[in-house]
């Protein structure tokens, strides 16, 4: 793999697996950085209508024949094959190649970088960061794995500064490969069984990414989550973030109502902080925890207590980060991405606080059947809160081994939660399609229906 490529004489760039959230913001960077930019994906999506309308080329399917004459830097997708045809001509062309992990790692050489890790909110917390250091005036670069409205191109914020604010995804270690100046651990907890052996393994690889933070650098870390209080150090600057008054930052006086959250943030021993009250208009109190952390960077680099509590007011959250995508019947649709049992369970469990009086159906499509095994008995608790689930097909993505789980499916799963909860409502509904056709037969005016999973099963909730 090439690596040290100088990218400001790079003219052509081509990227395989152009329609993943990461590789698009990237494909973004270079079309807006006046290079020459086009790709393949394997399906048409939002992603892919939008790079197209900003006039980027997107071929759909891997064909050799689809690289430009004098393309000089080939970036791909992790997820894509070893033996696509595309990524097997650029390497036999020796066309410079950098993954998307090994991209990120070059651009954070350059830039002050704030990284974002963690097994759940990485996307929101990068998110927050991001705005309330752009609404701050300091027009950062940002990274993130979702969209995000305030952002000019949803996936990337195009600064004019040297600050990078970056999500640093922990499949197959990724996140080691970025240089932070300001590193942030949401959580860890045993995730990607396809690569990880057990929570100790990912707890190893994020004390990797924090031992790269140089001496002047600070470690932003979750309080409340115990393996990274417990397993993760720093010789560097340490603030604690969470919900309990042992942290630095904390929050207390939490108040739920009318779809927001109110709080107290309180930073302990911060001369001229003092006791400030937030709120957020999404829910759950997981979304404070990630407010907090973003807190945390923004007194680091002295933004204005007032400047970040009228960010978070306007903060209307993410592109399927339970995300109200409309109604259908005169029940609510949300879009969900979350796929671990604990994310699950939050979820449901935020969207009881919200809609304490109101029937939630939960829709979910398990994602890869390694994760359904290997996280088995903690998934059939998750759904316990809802009052009805549908559990359509086990999504597995492209590239990754998956052969030695297909003894697990969605049916054993329905079967283990109606033993363990027999009260539970919960029925196996099929593919898409078929899960698609039971929703629209049982949907009722004031349902809330949290249609939830990595995969493809967004594509419901718009279609709905």
């Amino acid at each position: 793999m090439s690596k040290n490529i100088n990218l400001e004489t790079i003219e052509k760039v081509y990227f395989i697996g152009i329609g993943g959230i990461g590789v698009s913001a990237v494909a973004k960077y270079f079309y807006l950085n006046e290079k020459d930019v086009s790709g393949s994906d394997k399906f048409d999506s939002e992603i892919t209508d939008e790079l197209r309308e900003m006039g980027i080329t997107v071929f759909i399917g891997s064909d050799v024949n689809n690289f430009p004459e004098k393309t000089n830097l080939v970036i791909y997708s992790t997820a894509v094959p070893e033996d696509d045809p595309e990524l097997v001509k650029a390497r036999d062309k020796k066309i410079p190649m950098l993954s998307f992990p090994q991209f990120l790692a070059q651009l954070s050489e350059k830039k002050y970088t704030i990284a974002v890790t963690g097994t759940h909110g990485k996307s929101t917390t990068t998110a927050l960061v991001g705005m309330v250091l752009k609404n701050a005036g300091f027009e950062p670069t940002v990274i993130v794995g979702s969209k995000a409205g305030a952002f000019t191109y949803g996936n990337l914020e195009m600064g004019m500064s040297n600050i990078l604010v970056v999500e640093a995804c922990e499949y197959q270690a990724n996140m080691t490969k970025i240089n932070p100046d300001i590193a942030i651990v949401t959580n860890i907890e045993f995730d990607h069984p396809d690569f990880y052996e057990n929570e100790n393994a990912v707890a190893k690889a994020m004390q990797e990414f924090v031992n790269k933070l140089p001496t002047n650098g600070i470690f932003i870390k979750n309080y409340d989550d115990k393996l990274v209080r417990a397993k993760l150090n720093s010789n560097t600057k340490t603030v604690l973030y969470g919900l309990q008054e042992q942290a630095d930052i904390s929050a207390n006086n939490i108040v739920m109502r009318n779809g927001s959250s109110y709080f107290t943030v309180t930073y302990k021993g911060k001369e001229g902080f003092g006791d400030q009250q937030m709120s957020l208009h999404v829910p759950g109190k997981f979304n404070i925890s990630n407010a907090l952390a973003a807190v945390a960077v923004a007194v680091e680099m002295q933004v204005p207590v007032a400047s970040i509590a009228k960010t978070f007011e306007n903060y209307s959250g993410l592109w399927r980060r339970f995300e109200i995508v409309g109604e259908y019947n005169g029940a609510k649709i949300i879009s969900d991405y979350a796929h671990h049992p604990t994310a699950v369970k939050a979820t449901i469990d935020a969207a009881r606080e919200w809609y304490p009086d109101q029937k939630i159906i939960v829709v979910y499509q398990p994602h890869q059947h390694a994760r359904t095994k290997e996280l088995f008995d903690d998934f059939v608790s998750a759904f316990d809160k809802a009052d009805k689930v549908f559990m359509s097909d086990i999504y597995d993505v492209a590239g990754r081994e998956e052969k030695d789980f297909q003894d697990i499916s969605s049916k054993k799963l329905v079967s283990a939660i109606k033993e363990k909860n027999p009260k539970l409502d919960i029925e196996y509904s099929g593919d898409l399609n078929q899960t698609q056709e039971k929703i629209t037969a049982s949907a009722q005016n004031q349902d809330i229906i949290i249609i939830m999973g990595a995969g493809d099963i967004d594509t419901v909730a718009r279609n709905l």
